[in-house]
């Protein structure tokens, strides 16, 4: 599942999701730094979903215990528009 709607919405999703989960790129950071040493830290994950854009409108994956205020929910995103050469 996903969620549909403008740039600025999608991020908004995304740094709720990301704060809520504890992402180690979030400004909460230093909540993990007292559990696993920074050194240890081998993958960061940033954020909670990479946001696509297709036609125009914006695409984030649902996360299910987070609800996106103001998002449509979708099933599957568009498909990729083919490029003509």
């Amino acid at each position: 599942m996903y969620y549909k709607g403008n740039l600025k919405r999608c991020e908004d999703y995304n740094a709720i999701v990301s704060y809520g989960e504890v992402y180690q790129g979030i400004p909460n950071i230093n909540s993990v730094k007292g559990f696993v040493k920074s050194d240890k830290i081998e993958e960061i994950t940033e954020c909670w979903s990479e946001i696509t854009e297709r036609e125009g409108n914006f695409y984030i994956i649902k996360h299910p215990d987070y609800s996106g205020t103001y998002l449509t929910e979708v099933s599957e995103l568009p498909p990729t528009p083919i490029e003509i050469i």
